[in-house]
């Protein structure tokens, strides 16, 4: 009972704190800018889809007979796990991308990164998220004393295998992009700290008749004497260094939420079974992170912060 008790405060936290994120979203894109709040907007519906599977399954698993009765069950409910899952972490791994492309190139962000390009990714997301997560669904059992489906691996069902394989490399592919993407972040971080700041703005060219030049990813400014100009690249602005901040900070949440999952993984692997406590607390610390995002926004985003502080009042 307190297993299921605990299920439903995680699942109401998922679902209410990011309902009102994707409301705060929609209604205030500026939090974040345009495009980049879409790819916010993408993983509060994944992380809000959590909550109403965790929801479902673990009344399932727990007050009903259907996952022990019904091999179908795990043929349904792993394909969702996973897709959750994986869609997350490509988001967190594009969200990563878009702030290295916004530091490194900033006046080619807005041409980079559309709209259109968030969606396509969305799609091509989705569908790769789908294969993988079927794949899955075909290899898994119920596992009765822990109420979790685990997967089964068998030669009898070689293409579901393959599938799985190539999708656990493309998982692998995904996580390497986003420890290098966030690596790269947290340099420019520590850099920026310490480096004085200044604000790019337009110039003018002697050798152009004092006409403004366009700013471009190197910018050109003039020395004392004017008759020379020095590439450099173009600094990083407060705004930016917290946007920047907040990604490193989603990146750690999502690591050490998945801590302990993945040292079960290891210890079954081994031959150590893991118990059904320990599988629990592992799938507790994933799903927690689903409802800490909104938080982190509320303490890392000033404008998300006041937006949020000034809608409660006046719902109040």
């Amino acid at each position: 009972m307190s297993r299921l008790l605990l299920s439903y405060v995680i699942a109401f936290l998922c679902i209410s704190f990011n309902s009102v994120n994707i409301y705060i979203l929609k209604r205030k894109p500026e939090c974040f800018g345009e495009t980049t709040s879409l790819i916010h907007l993408f993983m509060a519906f994944s992380d809000l889809s959590l909550g109403v599977f965790i929801f479902l399954s673990e009344t399932f698993a727990l007050l009903t007979a259907v996952p022990e009765l019904s091999p179908v069950y795990c043929i349904i409910a792993y394909p969702i796990k996973i897709f959750l899952v994986c869609f997350t972490l490509v988001m967190l791994a594009t969200l990563s991308i878009d702030k290295v492309i916004l530091i490194t190139f900033p006046f080619r962000h807005s041409r980079i990164v559309t709209k259109l390009t968030l969606t396509i990714v969305a799609i091509f997301t989705t569908i790769l998220s789908s294969i993988f997560g079927i794949s899955c669904g075909l290899l898994s059992v119920f596992h009765q004393p822990s109420g979790y489906c685990r997967l089964r691996l068998s030669t009898d069902t070689g293409a579901s295998v393959t599938v799985l394989v190539a999708g656990a490399i493309v998982l692998f592919i995904v996580i390497l992009i986003i420890t290098t993407s966030n690596g790269l972040l947290l340099i420019i971080a520590c850099r920026a700290t310490r480096r004085k700041r200044i604000i790019p703005q337009v110039i003018s060219d002697d050798r152009a008749g004092g006409h403004p030049v366009a700013q471009d990813d190197a910018q050109l400014r003039h020395n004392a004497q004017g008759n020379s100009v020095v590439r450099y690249r173009p600094p990083l602005l407060a705004k930016d260094l917290k946007a920047l901040r907040t990604v490193l900070v989603l990146t750690a949440c999502l690591y050490i939420s998945y801590v302990p999952f993945t040292a079960r993984i290891i210890s079954n692997a081994s031959g150590t079974s893991s118990s059904t406590a320990v599988e629990f607390w592992c799938y507790t610390a994933i799903y927690c992170n689903s409802w800490l995002n909104p938080l982190i926004y509320l303490f890392m985003n000033s404008t998300y912060r006041q937006y949020t502080l000034r809608m409660l009042k006046r719902r109040t």
